[in-house]
């Protein structure tokens, strides 16, 4: 990037959790702002965060899930803990899973959060005119005519955009990231979430980059803003850094990633913590080192996403889902879903106000976003795609 975040900065934004004043880079003649980030030296009152604890503490007790980590933030306020569930730890088959005490360092998968930082990265080289986002990917890599399945209309592969893949117009079928097995379902330009197609524009970019996508966001991105364990593919510190996943429905448990998939797909997942990512959505709120333009862009209201009538409506921007409630009114959020982790973000510029949990088990399919919503911020209706799911058990 040419205008970098520097190692300074980045030490600048570590000091501003404690309250220090935002600095400049000396080296640079634009004045860049550091996230003003309230780190837990300004926690909110011990009553408020025990409060908060205790009803999460309830909801995972209720919905029979391992743990939960959660940062909430607003100005001058920061609420953040995780929780066990000691009641499922204390069953033996599951005992021997809990091989560290979690915590707010413990590493969660992020699921399909990881599809922000990527898109932010892909405005991030539009930006700095390094790639068009309405251009072809395959101008820039024609590779990717090799992942698709036999008898696939490759004219139509030729017309994905990056633009198109962050807003999930692909049209492409969200099973696959295989080589010859990627297949188009639905129509061009329709609104379908797609994986695949924010997968096809990493492999773009990694080829403009010429090197992964784990080297190139860890230099990037993620350390200069002080997410030193945040990543796409799994560390030696995640063997010790990241909990088991728990499958409900199988009682089985995974450690996705170490084993088999060794490749980032930022797609599906990578590992962070509830505050390193709340450093990202600061850095975001504080302008993200975009020009006005494309900071705009990103949350534009490309297609709609869902419709929840009254309640509310959203959209998908670039990396994001921008959401107009009539209760909560603008925000931009997106969720976590995987086999044995769940979780969500959110984040609301005008209010300067973010929120960030995650979860290492699938909830037995009950509604917990609701319930999650309605104890950080007050309502649980903004959610209208999480409304669906069993209620919570009484206990």
């Amino acid at each position: 990037m040419t205008r970098k975040i520097s190692v300074l900065l980045a030490a600048v934004l570590m000091l501003s959790a404690c309250g220090a004043p935002k600095a400049t880079d000396a080296t640079s003649s634009a004045t860049k702002k550091v996230p003003a980030w309230d780190s837990p030296a300004a926690a909110a009152p011990k009553a408020e965060v025990e409060a908060l604890k205790a009803k999460v503490l309830d909801i995972c007790r209720r919905a029979n899930l391992p743990s939960m980590q959660v940062c909430y933030t607003e100005p001058g306020k920061t609420i953040a803990f995780t929780v066990t569930n000691e009641e499922f730890y204390a069953v033996p088959e599951h005992a021997k899973y809990l091989f560290r005490p979690l915590d707010n360092q413990t590493q969660y998968e992020a699921c399909s959060i990881s599809k922000v930082p990527l898109s932010y990265l892909a405005c991030k080289m539009a930006d700095e005119g390094k790639i068009d986002l309405d251009k072809p990917l395959y101008d820039y890599f024609p590779q990717i005519l090799g992942y698709f399945a036999d008898g696939q209309d490759l004219e139509r592969v030729k017309r994905l955009t990056p633009r198109i893949c962050m807003t999930h117009r692909t049209g492409l079928d969200n099973k696959t990231y295989k080589e010859k097995q990627m297949e188009f379902k639905f129509p061009e330009g329709e609104y379908h979430y797609s994986g695949p197609g924010i997968f096809l524009l990493q492999r773009t970019l990694e080829h403009i980059w010429g090197e992964p996508l784990y080297d190139y966001s860890k230099r990037e991105l993620f350390d200069p803003l002080g997410m030193h364990h945040t990543n796409y593919t799994w560390q030696s510190y995640n063997d010790t850094l990241s909990p088991y996943g728990f499958l409900t429905d199988t009682v089985t448990f995974n450690k996705w990633g170490r084993d088999g998939k060794p490749r980032a797909n930022a797609a599906y997942s990578m590992r962070t913590t509830a505050e390193e990512f709340t450093k990202f959505l600061y850095f975001w709120m504080d302008g993200a080192d975009l020009s006005p333009e494309m900071y705009k862009a990103m949350t534009e209201k490309y297609v709609l996403a869902i419709d929840g009538g009254e309640v509310g409506k959203a959209y998908r921007g670039l990396g994001w889902v921008v959401c107009e409630d009539a209760e909560l009114g603008h925000f931009i959020y997106h969720g976590a879903s995987n086999r044995s982790f769940r979780g969500m973000m959110g984040c609301f510029p005008e209010q300067r106000r973010t929120f960030v949990y995650f979860f290492n088990g699938t909830s037995e399919n009950y509604n917990v976003h609701g319930p999650m919503t309605q104890a950080i911020l007050g309502t649980s209706g903004f959610a209208t795609p999480w409304r669906s799911g069993k209620a919570l058990p009484v206990k």
